[in-house]
């Protein structure tokens, strides 16, 4: 957290945390089923002009808003059914890939 005009303890960073179950079926047929949930704290975005921020609070700042900026694509993406989704685009974005083992 950091101090900004219009906040005094400003959120600077995003929180992750998964939960990944898995249900493993003890008669025939042995099927494991498996499922992750994705619970995320996003810091918020911010307007420049408003709170102030120079030097560090301004670089941080610009890298919350397009990290939730590339968040909204990923999800705009999903949501569309598009091919390409850009979870490249954000180290945020690139936590919620699904990778798929061979």
């Amino acid at each position: 957290t950091a101090s900004t005009k219009l906040n005094c303890r400003s959120s600077r960073s995003h929180s992750v945390l998964l939960i990944k179950v898995t249900k493993l079926q003890q008669e025939a047929p042995f099927r494991q089923l498996t499922g992750k949930l994705y619970l995320i704290d996003l810091a918020g975005s911010e307007d420049n002009r408003r709170t102030g921020n120079e030097g560090l609070r301004l670089k941080e700042s610009g890298a919350i808003n397009n990290s939730l900026f590339v968040l909204s694509k990923v999800v705009d993406a999903l949501n569309q059914g598009l091919r390409r989704i850009p979870y490249r685009d954000s180290k945020l974005t690139r936590l919620l890939q699904v990778k798929l083992t061979p």
